[in-house]
């Protein structure tokens, strides 16, 4: 009795499942997912080191940035001519004692030094190297002659050059340690140096008579000079 409920297909029933396949599952879409892995916190140093990390990438960045945007200057030099003074002179005429006076002079330096000579630190410091208070009149001409000179912007550089040769020639003419040590003019031989004795006092003699005698001695071996 069951064709009372039952109907013939029809040409297209029969013919939709063939042109339709069902699609054939993946292994892709057959895998169930992976379990994901628990997160965890970041220890302290590990963020720190991503800080740190991400803080060198954006400083790198903005050093490639800034050096792509900073134009790049090429300085050719200038052949020297006959009108320019002093392209072709030669190098035995260059006086390198001038070269070494220093062009430059700091005020608050010059103001420190004199300000430390007046005060008792300075003072003891002279007492202690010189045997006696010191003058510090040089250290106050050293700041005035800075304060002076910073008017003169052209010439200034000359100015200090030439005030620091004057200083050099006023210490050349005064004492030196030759004075005091006899100058060595040649290589002294194995067990010569500290070999000669010192003299002492002779009886009854003072500490005084004893500096002149010795005065004396080394005025004689260095031609009439202490």
């Amino acid at each position: 009795m069951g064709w009372l409920w039952s109907s013939a297909a029809t040409p297209a029933d029969s013919a939709a499942p063939a042109s339709q396949p069902t699609p054939t599952p993946t292994r892709a879409q057959q895998a169930p997912p992976p379990p994901s892995a628990p997160s965890q916190p970041l220890t302290p140093a590990q963020l720190a080191e991503q800080d740190l990390q991400a803080a060198l990438a954006e400083f790198d960045a903005e050093n490639k940035a800034s050096a792509s945007k900073k134009p790049i200057f090429k300085r050719t030099p200038r052949a020297p001519t006959e009108d320019t003074p002093g392209a072709a002179a030669p190098e035995s005429e260059l006086n390198v004692e001038d070269s070494l006076y220093p062009t430059t002079m700091s005020c608050r330096d010059a103001f420190d030094a004199a300000f430390y000579c007046q005060s008792l630190g300075g003072q003891f410091n002279a007492v202690y190297r010189y045997g006696g208070m010191q003058s510090c009149s040089d250290h106050w001409k050293d700041f005035w002659f800075c304060m002076r000179s910073k008017s003169y912007a052209g010439q200034r550089e000359d100015m200090i050059k030439e005030h620091y040769r004057k200083k050099a020639l006023k210490y050349k003419v005064g004492p030196s340690s030759e004075d005091v040590w006899e100058g060595r003019e040649k290589k002294m031989e194995w067990g010569e140096a500290f070999s000669e004795g010192v003299e002492e006092l002779l009886p009854g003699e003072s500490d005084e008579e004893w500096n002149v005698r010795e005065r004396k001695r080394r005025e004689g071996r260095n031609g009439g000079t202490v």
